[in-house]
């Protein structure tokens, strides 16, 4: 940002890479002192984090014990926390408080989720005179698990339309996310699409090639609720068991499943049991590495989210495998577990759209399909040694085109 005459000051919580699993999320910082590094691309300023009852809870006893009081402590704090000074965010609001009473700032741009720190951004906004942005990764009253509860559903629709009252912009990541946060917001508040996107620094100038002889296949990230994970699970083990002399290897980075898989893959895929590898989450530069070893990049359809993990992939220029596209199965997972009302949306998927965009990989129909491509590439590996990617047009996503992007749109504020 510093080329387009913005100095960037991220107030950021701090992070230990401790479980490597969603544990990491809420687990206690190192310290309990402020970090402040300077670099080349701005200030960065970390807050300690110290998890709330719940979270203590959930970390010491795990989460098969207090699940009653552990949930409505955290309703307690997901709701009290928009009025009262306290949770494990505070320190985020009491960082940017003490910047901002000593530093002159033009603008204040917040991140959600949390959407806790809208309401931060609007408290400071007022306080010091200071334009704020809305940047919405994801809806926030729209989410089905703050709509299961009427007090939680009520409250979030109030505390987003307060919060959003004084932004000077929004900006979010997609038309649909445009349109779903539209209907609960002031009308008057204009609205930039900014896409996602790739760093590319930490693939470009890197020359990683997979093997030549085994079928390396990744998946980094979390799962979630509609993703067809078992089904996948179970059409890769069909693979492998009905092509016995084919040598495969598939990785999981960074799952929030890890436990899970292991017993399931263990009761229903033994021959999967051999040629999983479980990582941990890792830094970066650090999984582009993994990604450039794949010959072949693992995908869950998100429907009408389109994430970022899909930047990572293209950027990697291996083919993607986006599942599944045309399967009822998960269709029903859809339509049960979607994080978003399914009635908000159309039906198909910006992921999918993407991928045949920029020709990055395949839209996968169903299990069947998936073995039908998988046959496909593992006779190319067979018979070139590598499995090619044709993908194009992909520049246009990397970070530095992004913000640029970005910068045109603050310079309009």
């Amino acid at each position: 940002m510093k080329k387009f005459g913005y100095e960037p000051v991220v107030i950021t919580r701090q992070w230990e890479n401790k479980y490597g699993d969603q544990r990491d999320y809420i687990s206690q910082s190192a310290t309990r002192q402020v970090e402040i590094e300077k670099t080349e691309y701005g200030t960065l300023i970390k807050t300690p984090y110290k998890p709330n009852l719940s979270q203590r809870l959930l970390l010491k006893y795990g989460e098969n014990r207090f699940v009653i009081f552990r949930k409505s402590l955290t309703l307690f704090f997901e709701l009290a926390q928009y009025i009262l000074p306290i949770g494990p965010k505070k320190q985020l609001y009491l960082e940017a408080k003490k910047y901002l009473s000593k530093n002159k700032v033009d603008l204040i741009l917040a991140t959600g989720e949390p959407f806790v720190l809208f309401m931060y951004a609007s408290k400071l906004s007022k306080k010091y005179n200071t334009k704020w942005v809305a940047d919405y990764r994801d809806p926030w009253s729209q989410a089905a698990w703050r709509k299961s509860n009427f007090l939680m559903a009520r409250l979030n629709k109030y505390f987003e339309h307060k919060a959003i009252t004084n932004a000077h912009a929004i900006c979010t990541v997609s038309p649909y996310v445009e349109t779903v946060i539209r209907s609960n917001i002031p009308n008057k508040t204009p609205i930039h699409i900014q896409s996602n996107g790739y760093d590319s620094e930490i693939f470009d100038q890197k020359e990683l090639e997979p093997p030549s002889e085994t079928m390396v296949i990744t998946f980094a990230g979390s799962v979630y609720p509609w993703h067809p994970l078992k089904n996948v699970l179970n059409t890769l083990d069909r693979f492998i068991r009905e092509n016995s002399s084919s040598s495969i290897e598939i990785n999981l980075i960074g799952t929030n499943k890890e436990s899970e898989l292991v017993k399931y893959i263990s009761a229903h895929c033994k021959a999967l049991e051999q040629v999983v590898k479980h990582q941990s989450r890792m830094p970066n530069a650090e999984l582009a590495n993994k990604l450039l070893r794949s010959h072949l990049l693992l995908l869950f359809n998100d429907h009408a989210l389109l994430g970022t993990k899909i930047f990572n992939y293209m950027a990697a220029k291996r083919p993607i495998l986006l599942c599944y596209t045309n399967c009822s199965e998960t269709n029903e997972l859809r339509e049960k577990n979607f994080a978003y009302d399914s009635s908000d949306f159309d039906k198909n998927s910006l992921q999918k759209e993407l991928i045949e965009k920029t020709n990055s990989g395949i839209a996968v129909g169903n299990s069947e399909h998936l073995l039908e491509i998988l046959k496909k590439y593992q006779a190319e590996l067979a018979l070139t040694g590598k499995i090619a990617s044709k993908s194009h047009s992909i520049e246009q996503y990397s970070r530095i085109n992004q913000i640029t992007t970005f910068a045109k749109f603050l310079d309009t504020l």
